[in-house]
């Protein structure tokens, strides 16, 4: 969950679309590099997080739907020189990144 995080506060856009290609064998569209640097655009604009200073928390949880079945949840706490966010990252049974959310 932490390599998600850091390759989006790093910019490591290609990082982004080869974690997150899992998604592709449950019929979604994974998003491609230039989508990728949209989203971390979008979400400095948004949010303003300023630099990543450190992960704070972990938890993780398990849940189930339609799409993808049962999967897991990572729920990493970080801060950033702003702000304070958790980010969510969901993977399949075979740890494949399926899912980011902030």
């Amino acid at each position: 969950a932490k390599e998600m995080v850091d390759a989006l506060n790093n910019r490591d856009f290609d990082k982004m679309v080869e974690l997150f290609s899992g998604v592709e064998d449950y019929n979604v569209t994974a998003p491609t590099a230039e989508q990728w640097e949209a989203t971390a655009d979008s979400i400095e604009e948004q949010m303003q997080l300023g630099e990543f200073v450190q992960y704070t928390t972990t938890r993780y949880t398990a849940v189930e739907d339609d799409t993808f079945g049962e999967y897991g949840v990572v729920i990493l706490g970080t801060k950033y020189s702003r702000q304070t966010v958790s980010w969510q990252v969901s993977f399949d049974k075979e740890m494949r990144c399926i899912g980011l959310r902030i």
